[in-house]
């Protein structure tokens, strides 16, 4: 069975992820015969909003919609997701800006599964965070990417633009107090020569 296509939209490229293909948005009509049959889809340099709004009881498709409505401006012209937190009687609800060129991508192929960069980041690393409650710090070039666990669920997002240990120890601390944390874990990855830079045990001493 062969695999799905996974595109990363940016926003002024396209890369064919873990292929070596990649070209301008506004080259899109001359790449058809790439952009065909089943496609996942990722989306970067979109900011993904969290939204928590508490509600008594599991919501069901006809409360999402009112919720989204009455919640967000310009509700079109954004992307959702929501997870009802059973525990806290939680409705968190994950919204991102639709980017332009996704209709085009739609009438040229089947579009299987869209994610914001940062929910891809986190399915690809929440198996490894055995605690229930916990931080991804992903390193990128200039900047990093914060993603905090709650309960199992992607609770927190912040984009750290300077990766010098005192913001990054911000960060934790941020989140520690927002969601009353104390028991909780870290685990940071992205580019080796980047990490290399930070002492992770340094790190760790915040979460004690």
């Amino acid at each position: 069975m062969a695999l799905n296509k996974e595109l990363l939209i940016t926003k002024d490229k396209i890369t064919f992820i873990n292929e070596n293909k990649e070209f301008y948005i506004r080259e899109i009509n001359k790449y058809d015969s790439l952009i065909k049959g089943n496609i996942n889809i990722v989306i970067k340099g979109e900011t993904l909003m969290i939204t928590k709004i508490n509600i008594n009881k599991k919501p069901d498709k006809k409360l999402i919609y009112e919720t989204i409505n009455s919640n967000f401006f310009n509700s079109k012209d954004k992307l959702f997701h929501y997870i009802y937190d059973k525990k806290n009687k939680t409705l968190i609800i994950y919204s991102v800006i639709k980017p332009f060129v996704l209709n085009k991508i739609i009438e040229k192929a089947c579009i299987k599964k869209i994610r914001p960069y940062e929910v891809f980041l986190f399915e690809k690393f929440k198996r490894k965070i055995k605690n229930k409650c916990g931080m991804i710090f992903y390193i990128e070039e200039g900047y990093a990417i914060a993603l905090g666990i709650v309960n199992g669920y992607m609770g927190f997002i912040k984009e750290v633009e300077n990766i010098e240990k005192e913001s990054l120890f911000s960060v934790i601390d941020e989140f520690k107090s927002a969601e009353k944390i104390k028991d909780m874990e870290l685990m940071i990855r992205g580019d080796e020569k980047k990490l290399d830079y930070f002492n992770i045990e340094e790190l760790r001493k915040v979460f004690i």
